[in-house]
């Protein structure tokens, strides 16, 4: 009895011997399963072998067309962002561009509005000068125009409304908001509008300078041949007596 307890408990530990040697490398097993090719179920092996490796390589076919959809979806998706990214920047781009832009148009409308208000300045200063000769003359030489206040009168009221040109002009608040699309074009139409009704008062006060000095022109003219004949028949006379 003790020689079969220890027949059987040597079976065992030979057994698990066995089976740790094909769980370890499986090379045992590979070979008891291998050692007999020619026998009754060699065929059987076979079979199972054959079917088990179709059913890998369908899988690897399953697999593989998913990772081709996986591919092409991760592709799609990239694709999609690039462009959302892309898409922003060239807008984000474009709008600074457009900022930068309007900025500069905005400061160059304002050294136009400056450079225009000095320059229509200066035209009615000259203005004013000549004005003040002309009225000096007139007084100076006694002469005698018969609308001579007809003209000044329009003289003066051609140099009131170049002063209020200008002074609307100076004052043109250049208020340009470059978050909004009309705002640059309304105030570069606003100053357009008020440069040239200054620029036109001012070629009405000249024409009214012109006027009077045409005038006096005439006057002065006259009273020149005036003196001088008077001179000369003064002179015909005393010889004659």
């Amino acid at each position: 009895m003790q020689q079969i307890n220890k027949r059987l408990i040597l079976s065992l530990a030979a057994l698990l011997v066995v089976c740790g040697a094909s769980l370890s490398g499986g090379t045992a097993l590979a070979e008891h399963g291998g050692s007999n090719n020619s026998g009754p179920g060699s065929n059987s092996d076979d079979s199972v072998v054959t079917a088990s490796t179709n059913s890998t390589e369908t899988e690897n076919e399953q697999e593989t067309e998913h990772s081709q959809s996986l591919r092409e979806q991760f592709k799609e998706q990239a694709r999609t962002k690039v462009q959302s990214e892309v898409k922003a920047k060239v807008q984000q781009k474009t709008q600074a561009q457009k900022q930068q832009a309007c900025t500069a148009r905005k400061t160059n409308l304002q050294n136009r509005l400056n450079n225009a208000t000095s320059a229509a300045q200066r035209h009615k200063d000259t203005f004013d000068n000549i004005y003040t000769k002309i009225k000096n003359f007139y007084t100076n030489k006694k002469l005698n125009v018969a609308n001579y206040n007809t003209l000044t009168t329009a003289a003066d009221k051609a140099q009131q409304d170049a002063a209020d040109q200008i002074a609307a002009l100076k004052g043109l608040d250049i208020t340009v908001d470059c978050t909004q699309a009309d705002s640059l074009a309304t105030n570069l139409t606003a100053f357009q509008t008020a440069e040239k009704s200054t620029r036109d008062s001012l070629k009405s006060y000249r024409k009214s300078l012109v006027d009077i000095i045409t005038a006096l022109h005439g006057a002065s003219t006259s009273t020149d041949k005036t003196g001088s004949t008077s001179t000369d028949d003064s002179s015909t006379n005393s010889t004659t007596e």
